[in-house]
């Protein structure tokens, strides 16, 4: 019973001591100071100012102007360098040797501005394209320019470049009544207005587009009953068109 008794109290007493050491074993972790440098990777330039901080305490630090720091540190913590237009980095303590930090300078890429020219704006620049070429009334001198400058005047009349000018105007005014024409007369208006089946549409919309001189004057409410009398007349022409075929 004795013997019992004297082996138990050893074990107790050993785990008790076993315990307490355990703490102190977790202390003895080495604490000391890092050093190392920061520099830029692909070149190896050294960075100043470099924010390091021990993520396991708490601690910052900076690298000083020759990039160089120093940190308190033990083997298993996480340092984290960061600096503004740099990429951050999260390096592990492996040991107390000198380390060395290449941090990546982040890309800013240029912001590209797309801009997107309208008909109109296309036009202007040919326009001022022969404006660079010294065509400055478009082809068109007014009387006035005759008087002012003589040779401005005849070249404007009769050079070269004038001339295409002169097309080039013809050709913009008939682009714009175009669109004019087509931002109203469109598909989708007539379909509503007359419920025209999709395959009979280019059709009558070719036989039928009005001038713009009249689209310009039309208001809606005119556009509406013009479209509605020509589909009305349209309808006509194709029972005729059928008469013939339906007698034989």
């Amino acid at each position: 019973m004795l013997k019992r008794l004297a082996a138990y109290i050893f074990i107790c007493l050993s785990g008790a001591g076993l315990l307490l050491l355990c703490p102190l074993a977790a202390k003895a972790q080495v604490n000391y100071t890092l050093k190392g440098i920061t520099v830029k990777a692909g070149n190896a330039d050294r960075i100043a100012q470099v924010k390091v901080l021990n993520l396991h305490t708490g601690q910052v630090k900076f690298s000083d102007s020759q990039g160089i720091f120093t940190i308190a540190a033990s083997t298993g913590d996480s340092l984290e360098f960061s600096k503004l237009d740099y990429t951050a980095l999260k390096q592990a303590v492996a040991s107390s040797n000198d380390i060395v930090i290449y941090l990546k300078p982040v890309v800013n890429l240029n912001t590209v501005v797309i801009k997107g020219y309208s008909t109109k704006q296309e036009q202007q620049a040919t326009l001022d394209a022969y404006r660079s070429k010294g065509v400055y009334y478009n082809g068109k001198p007014s009387a006035l320019s005759y008087i002012a400058s003589p040779l401005n005047g005849l070249y404007e009349l009769f050079g070269k470049e004038p001339k295409q000018a002169r097309r080039f105007n013809n050709y913009i005014k008939q682009e714009n009544e175009a669109i004019k024409i087509d931002r109203r007369f469109n598909k989708s208006m007539i379909k509503q207005v007359t419920g025209i089946p999709d395959e009979e549409l280019p059709g009558f919309m070719e036989t039928y587009r009005p001038q713009y001189e009249k689209v310009n004057k039309w208001s809606d409410y005119d556009l509406i009953n013009y479209i509605k009398k020509s589909y009305t007349d349209y309808q006509a022409l194709q029972r005729n068109k059928l008469k013939p075929l339906t007698a034989n």
